[in-house]
């Protein structure tokens, strides 16, 4: 098999693995949960679909793997952001204060901030979307720049 055909198996391996995965974590997809009916909508064959989980291949693995860290990172996001950022302060009167940590306040910041731009990208992304409209190449010869600007020839 030459280097060429072995690229061209490994990226259609990858977009039905990418496929069966959002296929079976997706509670809208009708196969959500399901290995079998997941696989066999993303285009691997019966068979396969029936040994998945019992051949366990090195992207399943990556993927659940990747799933109990996702499940990690989210508990320990919340509790770091609902953690109190004051600290105790003791005076030479043996009175209790609060005061304020900055440095635990931008940490704080930091990962409301990584939360909202992420999951409510729309309302908080800083990230600018910009429409590409389709042309064709004889379009690019009908053109030309001009001092910066696109102007048809």
């Amino acid at each position: 098999m030459s280097n060429k055909e072995n690229k061209l198996i490994k990226k259609a391996l990858a977009t039905r693995s990418d496929k069966f995965w959002e296929l079976y974590i997706d509670p809208e997809s009708d196969t959500f949960g399901n290995v079998k009916e997941s696989a066999m909508a993303a285009g691997f064959s019966k068979h396969w679909s029936t040994q998945l989980t019992y051949k366990k291949p090195e992207w399943f693995d990556e993927k659940v793997r990747d799933l109990r860290f996702i499940s990690k990172a989210e508990k320990n996001l919340k509790k770091f952001l609902d953690m109190d950022t004051q600290n105790p302060i003791v005076t030479k009167d043996g009175e209790v204060l609060t005061k304020e940590d900055p440095a635990l306040g931008r940490l704080k910041l930091d990962a409301t901030r990584f939360v909202l731009e992420r999951l409510y990208k729309k309302k908080w992304s800083p990230r600018t979307e910009i429409a590409v409209t389709a042309f064709s190449l004889a379009d690019l010869h009908k053109v030309k720049v001009v001092e910066g600007e696109v102007v048809e020839d």
